[in-house]
């Protein structure tokens, strides 16, 4: 027992199907951050930059008997990656 397939909809008399109409450009300003300069835009180094950054510094820092962590050695990594990317 097959249930009959439900009828398509017929489009309204005297109506016809266009095609869209093409798309005018954008005349839109980007966004203000699109339009700094890459310099001023703080560059954000990935966790696998950092995690390896911070591996050396710890390392240095428990070679030299230096007082600190694993959260400040992350810190660190990160302020001299994004220092240097944008030198």
């Amino acid at each position: 027992m097959n249930a009959p397939a439900p009828k398509k909809k017929a489009a309204a008399p005297g109506k016809k199907n266009k095609p869209a109409a093409a798309k005018k450009p954008s005349t839109r300003k980007p966004a203000s951050s699109a339009t700094k300069p890459a310099a001023s835009r703080p560059v954000e180094p990935t966790d696998d930059e950092i995690r390896i950054r911070a591996y050396f510094l710890g390392e240095r820092r428990h070679q030299l008997s230096l007082p600190g962590d694993s959260a400040h050695d992350w810190i660190e990594a990160r302020r001299q990656l994004i220092e240097e990317a944008q030198s």
